[in-house]
Formats: structure tokens, sequence, C-alpha cells
């Protein structure tokens, strides 16, 4: 049993709490991400995990069994950091088999588990390299290989691609899905970049301030976010500030800091009189040429510029307080003219009250 729980977690360092008071369980064979910005406890947590820092308080069990009191060592967890660490005087196949040599296994053992790992990132053919001789992705992969040779129960990845172009991390995501997949090992994944959060999760437990404040699937977070700031981190937003006037159910009307009236999804169960923002995704948002004064959830725009990406383009546009909207649409899509009228549906558009 591979299954991580984390009850009451809290790490303090002085009078700061780093991370205050986490609960969260994490399936066998999960791929979980802890994502969120710099500083919210998220490498604290999986250190916690790993056995390198201490907890002040609360549990850390694998397997359903405590393992507070265990050294990292005999935790039997694999880990894999931003920096490659890999020995440049070893072979690739002496790094992968680096740890089974430190736990003693047999000759035979240690080669015939280095020659599946070479198959497993698909660099058989590099066994007798060094370091020095591959490139960022190949010395990530392995990396990646050594902590998966001995076999261990999870899999800890702190920001193992922070240091490769996107290109390059695009397809190290892919293989590490792949990987994952085909050991069914449990993996906790750190990262503050949302878009690789949702490339390859299972889940995303998303931190702020040392807490989580929301887990769930890449969909949920990004379709029915339940806080805001979980729809302002996890993928673009447009944000209108406003305050709550009315509701119908689960709409409330809301009259923004330019004095349009929108109706929006209530999506933290704002009052009357009560300061909000409002929340609409990129591609949630509609333009056309202006003809007539704008309606409800309708606003007057000037477009700013276009940026390009291929086969979409997002429009930039300046909305009657100065602030900046982003609508994402197909290129062939893309209007004429510079005065224009944005719209967007009240079921698209999610209303938060402001802290």
């Amino acid at each position: 049993m591979s299954r991580v729980t984390l009850e009451r977690l809290i790490k303090r360092y002085g009078q700061t709490e780093v991370v205050r008071g986490i609960d969260l369980s994490i399936e066998e064979g999960e791929f979980i991400v802890l994502l969120g910005p710099s500083g919210c406890g998220k490498t604290t947590t999986l250190r916690m995990i790993a056995g390198f820092v201490a907890p002040t308080s609360g549990m850390v069990a694998i397997g359903g069994k405590a393992v507070n009191a265990l050294p990292p060592r005999t935790r039997n967890i694999g880990m894999v950091f931003q920096e490659y660490a890999l020995f440049p005087n070893m072979t690739v196949a002496e790094n992968i088999g680096f740890g089974l040599v430190e736990r003693r296994a047999s000759r035979e053992r240690i080669a015939q588990r280095t020659a599946e790992m070479l198959a497993l990132i698909r660099m058989d053919a590099f066994g007798g390299r060094y370091p020095a001789e591959l490139s960022g992705g190949q010395q990530q992969r392995v990396a990646l290989a050594r902590s998966l040779a001995y076999e261990p129960r999870v899999l800890l990845m702190d920001e193992p691609l922070g240091a490769l172009d996107q290109k390059l991390r695009e397809d190290m995501q892919r293989e590490f899905t792949r990987i994952q997949r085909a050991l069914g090992i449990t993996t906790i994944f750190v990262t503050h970049d949302q878009q690789e959060a949702m490339a390859l999760a299972d889940r995303i437990a998303v931190m702020n301030g040392g807490l989580i404040e929301q887990v769930g699937k890449p969909e949920d977070l990004y379709r029915d976010p339940k806080t805001l700031f979980i729809a302002d981190f996890v993928g673009r937003s447009n944000l209108f500030p406003g305050t709550a006037e009315s509701h119908d159910g689960d709409r409330v009307g809301v009259r923004l800091a330019t004095g349009e009236r929108i109706m929006a999804r209530d999506q933290t169960g704002v009052t009357a009189g009560q300061r909000v923002t409002c929340v609409v995704r990129p591609e949630r948002l509609f333009v056309a040429p202006k003809e007539a004064q704008p309606g409800m959830n309708e606003l007057d725009a000037t477009l700013l510029r276009r940026n390009f990406f291929g086969s979409s383009v997002d429009l930039v546009l300046v909305g009657a307080d100065g602030r900046e909207l982003i609508v994402q649409m197909p290129d062939s899509a893309s209007p004429s003219g510079e005065r224009l009228v944005v719209t967007f549906a009240p079921g698209d558009t999610l209303c938060f009250a402001t802290p």
C-alpha cells in the first residue's frame, strides 16, 4: 500500500507558520500536483513527506502507518529535484543503479533493474555515457530513472522541469505521465506552473498562504473555483470589481465600478451591498463591432492589440475604466474595427466576495 495521508500538518519556524494545518489524502497510484505561488508552503509540505523537514505537529502516513519518526532513507521514497544531481564521474547506468548499490542489492539485480529503467526512459543505448554527454532532458530522465530503480512506494518531484525550455518541458511532461501510468506509482509533484499542473495531474491541490484552498480535478478547478484566489490563479481570468445588488436564485446582480450592471453566478454566497469581483475566462468573452449602446452583460471596449498564436488569437481590449481585458478566439473569427462590444453569459460569469 502506498496511500499517503497528511493530517493537521503544521510547520512553524519561530512565530511564522509556513504550513498551517493541511489535511490531504493521496490515493495509491494517483498523480497529484501541489500547485501554488512561491512561498505558499508546497515545497515544505513535500519535504515533510520525504522526511527532510520535521513537522511541528500533525502526521504524515504512508500505507496507513505514521512515518514522522522515520528518517528519509527508511521511508522508501523516490525524490527528483530541479537540479539533476547526477554523479559526473559515473556513467548513466552507474547513476541509475546507485541506489541499489547503496542498498547492497546483488550484481544481477542491479544489472536487471538498470536495464529495465533504461528501457523505461527510452535510453537503452546511453548506459555507457556520462552526464556531460547528455542533454538537459536526457539528464532529467536519468535522474527520474535513478529515483525509480529501487522501487520506491512513493515518488516525490520538486519542480523537476524548471530548468528546461518550454518545448522540452512539454516533452518531459508527456514522458513523466507515460512513465507514471506505466508503473502506477503514487506521485506527488510540486510546481507553480498552472499549465504544467493541468497537463500532469489526476488531481491538483492548490495552496495559498500555507493552506490548501481547493483540491480537485483540473477541469473542476478551472470551471468551478470555490475562491477568488483559485479563479484568478488557475488559468487566465478577466476580473470585474463591483458591488452586489440583488439575487435571483444562484444569480446575483452586480453593479460594476464603471456603472454597468451584469448578472453573474454566485460562488461564495454574497449579500447585497457587499464588494465583489466577477471573473470571466478569456474564451467565454465574445466581441462584436459596436453598433448600439451595450445592454446587460455587455461592455464597451477598445481594441489595444492583437496577439497571434497560430490557431487562436488574444484580443487585448481596454474597458471604460482603463482595465485591460483578454478575449481568446479562433483567428478566423477575429473582428475588424477598434470600437467593440464585449458580451458574456451570466452562467459563465463567476461572482466572489472580495476579501
